[in-house]
């Protein structure tokens, strides 16, 4: 399967809602129909924790069709709050970094681990700071966590990092990522424009938390900036969730067949109404 023009694509849906969402809709039916295909297939751990993360963005991108007024998944209330799509456009932009980073072709099996381990063991190291009152969860996450650690310094790949590398990934440190190199790096590694992920990032965490910035920018109807906004996280969205699809369909074997755009077969949700009309 020859793999689609992307970025063209994200551009040419910029500022279209109407595109950009009717893009998304099929990104996320082929997405549910490949996820119907391999969930109770046989694979490793590292290959369903790549699975995982596939899966949250065929959630995150349900829920923004759920929340753009207008899709086949909408409600017939209509709401324009940024901060009903902001989070999962974040979810999306931010974890495509880590399918990225573990699905990066011609890696040994060694690093591979390698990566998947330091992941674990950031989320492991979060959920501790999230049981202090629970003693023995918090054993048992320490415990998972040494665990880990052994297993992260007996790798190569571990091993052929500088000193100052190797402290770095096996610190404690608060807001740690769980990459073996830093989060801007991995930014222009993957493509990104380091402006536009970081300013971007920024102005969908906004709506995530209720800053006072936030007051000001509360919309509950319509305007031709809310919608570009709707459209660029649809855009957005659909583009990242295009390459994963076609990333993890090829990794999988996913047979094409399956692959039928808005009329992919997947269970269990169906659409509410028509949607779009897209010209």
């Amino acid at each position: 399967m020859p793999k689609p023009d992307i970025e063209k694509m994200t551009d040419e849906a910029f500022h279209r809602l109407p595109l950009a969402a009717e893009w998304l809709d099929t990104c996320f039916c082929e997405a549910s129909a490949i996820q119907d295909y391999v969930r109770n297939r046989p694979m490793t751990d590292g290959t369903r924790f790549v699975v995982n993360v596939h899966n949250r963005f065929r959630y995150s991108a349900f829920h923004l069709l759920r929340m753009i007024p207008g899709t086949r998944w909408s409600s017939p209330s209509e709401c324009w709050d940024m901060a009903a799509i902001a989070v999962h456009g974040r979810t999306i932009l931010e974890g495509s970094l880590v399918f990225n980073y573990l699905t990066e072709a011609n890696i040994s099996e060694d690093e591979f681990n390698a990566r998947l381990i330091s992941i674990e063991i950031c989320e492991l190291r979060s959920l501790k700071g999230l049981l202090t009152r629970d003693t023995a969860g918090s054993a048992a996450a320490s415990a998972q966590i040494e665990t880990l650690t052994d297993a992260l310094k007996k790798t190569k790949t571990f091993q052929s990092m500088t000193p100052k590398a190797q402290k770095a990934n096996l610190g404690d440190k608060e807001g740690a990522w769980g990459m073996l190199w830093s989060k801007e790096q991995a930014i222009d590694k993957y493509g990104f424009d380091p402006i536009v992920f970081r300013q971007r990032t920024a102005f969908w965490s906004k709506f995530c938390h209720m800053l006072p910035d936030n007051y000001q920018h509360i919309e509950s109807r319509r305007s031709s900036d809310v919608e570009t906004e709707f459209g660029n996280a649809a855009a957005l969205s659909a583009g990242i969730l295009m390459g994963a699809n076609f990333t993890l369909a090829n990794g999988c074997q996913v047979p094409q067949a399956l692959l039928a755009g808005r009329n992919s077969v997947f269970l269990p949700w169906q659409p509410v109404s028509p949607g779009f009309e897209v010209p």
